[in-house]
């Protein structure tokens, strides 16, 4: 089932599963939670990226189109990585609002891919060592929607709100000879404001979350569908402290040009992530 597909059914099962079980639903559709607290998170994992891309090359008659590479066994940027970074945020853990970001940094230099068609400087054949540098920032604000109570011995919550994200994506490839090279970069203009669903059930100590992010659009670096996707589970650990490990997903539609070549990258990075939370 494709992301955006499950974003759309997913408040519909929710509120379709509440009105069947005739559970006590509690709506509450404060801006910030009544008992918000403060609380820190940092954030690590393993991620990668996945896909294909292209880029016209320069010939004496002009640019000459491409055809596409992976993203993995072309361009060699397929290994798993370390990723950090942290959350800050206001609210009762569920609802309210936080301001985030993950950074990411690979350097493959004892692996190589072989491009199967000319990129940029590249040429089809060339043996890819690549580094690669990607920042990801988001400010969320959920609010709740409805909290159902004690179905059989699970709370579920679901919210909606907005989710403004913003992806900063640079690339230093050459040949492994070191005679041939290609950098580039893209990222969106302002930040790509995406509707957020979030759904949270809980069997304390235990939480479960589901949560995605869309938008379609054209926001500069980045155009096309674009899918942000979460699971997680998060354990208590003590009062104001808790664990949580997951897997992340996030599509990275990047397009732009570079001494007059257009490239193009139909690309995710996903992985799997985790944290500790402290609540002040």
């Amino acid at each position: 089932m494709q992301v955006r597909t499950l974003l759309v059914l997913l408040p519909v099962v929710v509120l379709g599963a509440c009105k069947t079980l005739q559970v006590p639903i509690v709506r509450d559709f404060r801006l910030l939670p009544k008992r918000s607290k403060v609380s820190l998170e940092p954030v690590a994992g393993a991620i990668e990226l996945a896909g294909k891309a292209k880029m016209q090359s320069a010939s004496a008659f002009g640019a000459v189109d491409n055809s596409y590479v992976g993203v993995e066994s072309g361009l060699n940027m397929g290994d798993r990585d370390t990723a950090v970074g942290g959350t800050l945020s206001y609210g009762d853990g569920f609802s309210g609002i936080s301001f985030g970001g993950i950074f990411f940094h690979s350097e493959l230099v004892k692996t190589t891919g072989t491009l199967e068609d000319d990129f940029g400087a590249l040429k089809g054949g060339d043996k890819i060592i690549s580094k690669v540098d990607y920042t990801h920032l988001r400010f969320d604000w959920v609010l709740p929607i409805l909290e159902a109570r004690r179905i059989g011995d699970a709370d579920l919550r679901l919210g909606a709100g907005i989710s403004v994200q913003h992806d900063e994506f640079k690339l230093d490839a050459r040949n492994d000879t070191k005679t041939r090279r290609q950098t580039l970069s893209f990222k969106d203009d302002f930040g790509v404001p995406k509707g957020l669903l979030r759904t949270e059930v809980e069997w304390t100590p235990f939480t479960l979350r589901l949560e995605g992010a869309a938008m379609n659009g054209d926001f500069g670096g980045l155009g096309g569908a674009l899918l942000d996707f979460s699971i997680s589970g998060r354990y208590r650990i003590q009062r104001g402290i808790s664990a949580w490990a997951g897997y992340w997903r996030h599509n990275l539609p990047g397009q732009g040009t570079k001494d007059g070549l257009a490239f193009d990258f139909d690309m995710s990075i996903q992985g799997f992530m985790a944290g500790v939370r402290f609540e002040f």
